[in-house]
């Protein structure tokens, strides 16, 4: 279950670049992916603290001890992403010009778009680690499956009940399964 809902995630991380792929150019495709790249090194602080966070959780029985490191490892996390994110947002244009060249300036406008998701993982990553490390990586799972259903919907706008297989596509199924 852990691994299928880190599957899930992965998926998550990663669908909007074929989307975006299938939309404009492998240019700005590039400057998405720096721009990702860029905010998701500011997740290393969240990630290395829900680290510690799961080690310490997955080795002690006490519910309420876990609880409370989570809430103030969670607070703690989430400040440390924000003022990270801040900072990234003031630099100027100039230094991403200079750092991937003069061809990567909307890098910035990317970073910008992508802060409130950066800020949103600094908390969401130790309530994560909180459930894997109680053992109940099937809300994990869940919550990224129902996150990947939201970015397919979004982004193709079908409608949440045409997911469901109609009668002809469970035949089709069924059949392929007999063979």
């Amino acid at each position: 279950m852990a691994q299928l809902g880190n599957v899930i995630q992965y998926l998550n991380y990663r669908l909007s670049y074929f989307i975006l792929n299938h939309y404009t150019t492998y240019a700005n495709v590039g400057i998405y992916s720096v721009g990702v790249m860029i905010s998701e090194s500011i997740w290393l602080i969240s990630s290395s603290i829900a680290t510690v966070q799961y080690s310490k959780i997955a080795n002690i029985n006490d519910l309420n001890y876990s609880r409370d490191l989570t809430l103030k490892l969670a607070k703690l996390s989430f400040v440390a992403t924000f003022i990270c994110v801040i900072i990234l947002n003031f630099l100027p244009q100039g230094v991403f010009y200079f750092i991937f060249g003069k061809d990567f300036g909307p890098v910035k406008t990317v970073i910008f778009y992508l802060s409130t998701g950066i800020i949103s993982f600094g908390l969401t990553v130790s309530i994560s680690h909180y459930y894997a490390g109680v053992g109940k990586y099937y809300i994990n799972t869940i919550a990224a499956f129902i996150g990947l259903i939201f970015i397919f919907l979004k982004e193709t706008r079908y409608p949440l009940l045409s997911f469901l297989p109609n009668m002809e596509e469970v035949k089709f199924i069924i059949d392929r399964v007999r063979i």
